[in-house]
């Protein structure tokens, strides 16, 4: 929750910006606070504000390696899910989120070769 002068203005800003949908699974408000954009926003948002329940949570979200959250890693055109992932999420879903949002992209259930190379 932000200061309520700024959380009315977040809370404009989102409905007239057509975002408050996004609120469950991104930090809006965190990203409000550093963008502090003014009218609305299209398109995909970076993996910054991703919560550990957005379906593509990765290691370049604030919130991986908090609380024992654990984002995946996009490597080039590839996802690979990590705990955080598998945990709210069930496999076919993540399947069916990146054929109808991440088109193009191979998502994939097990840690990249490199990981188990560096052990």
């Amino acid at each position: 929750m932000l200061p309520s002068d700024d959380e009315n203005r977040f809370l404009d800003w989102a409905t007239r910006a057509g975002r408050k949908g996004d609120l469950r699974d991104y930090d809006m408000r965190g990203w409000w606070v550093e963008n502090k954009p003014s009218g609305t926003v299209a398109g995909h948002m970076t993996d910054k504000y991703k919560k550990p329940n957005h379906p593509t949570f990765s290691n370049e979200s604030v919130y991986s390696g908090r609380d024992g959250e654990k984002g995946g890693v996009w490597m080039g055109d590839a996802f690979y899910a990590g705990p955080s992932n598998k945990r709210y999420w069930k496999t076919d879903e993540l399947g069916t989120y990146m054929k109808e949002r991440e088109p193009g992209v191979t998502l994939h259930m097990l840690p990249p070769a490199s990981d188990y190379m560096n052990k």
